[in-house]
């Protein structure tokens, strides 16, 4: 009796095993995920899945996928309508790339960002991104050298490929914490497709919700001087004499802190850039080099004030004034709320330090 009871549970167990388990030919795996907004109010989400088709040959050029859409209600609703148009179960546990629709990122990114961070098969380090017109047509693009489905979008916003300070990269837990943290804002890189490539040298920036700001390519550079992602390397551009003076920045450390001024905050910014002249009209002669890093620091104290106090009109915070704000006092409900109210006046001061080490190969 015990053994015809050990026998029947095990078979419940194998049973169970069977409808759970489903074998690699019989998943379909999502490398790319879409969300727009569509102009019907009763289905107002349209997703769209870009799924790997396997292959026997792994070559630049030869990859295969299909992008299925689908409209719904909800996006869990689209999610498991898809599931009703293909043979194979859908798998999210190699999606990597989020894209949202510049729309919908315009509109109110809380539901789909609730959606994104509850489900437990999406990877908190996956890369979000706002698609410009939309979500869709980002995933329809098929560069030449791609091995396999998404994988370009896998190398820019890794930095294992290109490194760029075009580039922003946007994670999804890192959003998650931005859009509920006071004091500091979340931000999406920008893609645009470009025929068979991708343009990525934009970021939006967004208060808790949505997009308030987009920031233009040189906003975009001069924004990565505060990433702290490692990697420095940009170019600056001034002119003395009606010479042209392209400065290459090979080490950047930026800081900055709240400072009172009498009983206002004021937001103080210290900038130190290395670098030498990668490009002139006229070769630099060694006794100008103090002039010209101090026409440097005056074309970057102008411009780095000028995008500071763009994003205080505009009420958002990506780089986090509100946080040290709160990190270096003992700060109290009320005390915030002030903050808040005047953080659309507040002061910026722009110290920058420029150090031209050479000029290349050229004497």
């Amino acid at each position: 009796m015990r053994a015809a009871a050990v026998v029947l549970l095990l078979s419940l167990l194998l049973s169970g095993c069977t409808f759970a388990f489903k074998d690699i030919d019989k998943r379909f795996f999502v490398s790319a995920m879409g969300i727009d907004k569509t102009d019907n109010p009763k289905m107002p989400y349209k997703i769209s899945l870009m799924l790997g088709i396997p292959t026997s040959k792994v070559e630049a050029g030869e990859e295969k996928f299909q992008v299925i859409r689908q409209e719904a209600e909800s996006i869990s609703q689209a999610v498991r309508l898809v599931k009703s148009k293909v043979d194979k179960e859908l798998d999210f546990g190699h999606t990597k790339t989020f894209i949202l629709g510049k729309a919908l990122a315009e509109d109110d990114l809380t539901q789909a960002k609730d959606w994104l961070s509850r489900r437990r098969d999406f990877q908190l380090i996956a890369y979000l991104a706002v698609g410009d017109p939309d979500a869709e047509s980002i995933l329809q693009v098929s560069p030449p050298s791609e091995r396999f489905p998404g994988n370009t979008l896998f190398l820019t916003f890794s930095h294992d490929g290109v490194q760029s300070s075009y580039i922003q990269t946007a994670m999804l837990f890192d959003f998650y914490r931005r859009t509920h943290e006071k004091g500091l804002d979340p931000f999406l890189p920008v893609i645009k497709p470009d025929r068979d490539k991708f343009e990525v040298n934009r970021v939006a920036l967004l208060d808790k919700h949505k997009i308030k700001y987009i920031a233009s390519p040189n906003e975009t550079q001069l924004l990565d001087m505060f990433a702290k992602k490692g990697f420095h390397k940009f170019t600056l551009h001034t002119r003395i004499d009606s010479n042209l003076l392209a400065f290459s920045v090979t080490d950047c450390d930026a800081k900055f802190g709240i400072v009172r001024t009498g009983s206002t905050p004021a937001v103080n910014i210290t900038l130190d850039l290395k670098g030498i002249v990668e490009e002139t009209n006229a070769p630099p002669a060694v006794r100008r080099m103090n002039e010209y890093e101090k026409a440097l620091e005056n074309e970057v104290n102008t411009a780095v004030k000028r995008l500071i106090r763009k994003l205080i009109s505009r009420g958002v915070d990506p780089i986090g004034f509100g946080l040290r704000y709160r990190a270096d006092r003992t700060t109290t409900e009320e005390e915030w709320r002030r903050w808040q109210s005047g953080y659309r006046g507040l002061p910026v001061e722009v110290s920058t330090r420029v150090h031209i080490e050479g000029t290349g190969v050229l004497k």
